[in-house]
């Protein structure tokens, strides 16, 4: 009998072990999927930061060049994409 009790204590020793290790993976998946969904968002907001960006710059190329056209006498108008 006592090398049946000394077996089962070492098995609950393992199982209680490993329920350790269960509960440190199940912390680091929670805490894995929380990084990505940042990072993610992150991402995106970046993704918007720059099309915005992008956005605005073509909107203000468009507008110079629409200033500086309207502005010229037609044969200045060629001489504009020429030079």
């Amino acid at each position: 009998m006592p090398i049946l009790q000394d077996e089962l204590k070492l098995l609950q020793a393992k199982t209680n072990k490993i329920d350790e290790f269960k509960q440190e993976v199940d912390s680091l998946s929670f805490r894995l999927k929380n990084l990505e969904q940042l990072l993610a968002q992150l991402q995106s907001q970046q993704s918007l930061t720059l099309a915005a960006a992008n956005f605005s710059a073509a909107v203000d190329f468009i507008d110079e060049l629409d200033e500086d056209d309207m502005d010229d006498e037609p044969d200045e108008i060629l001489t504009d994409f020429i030079t």
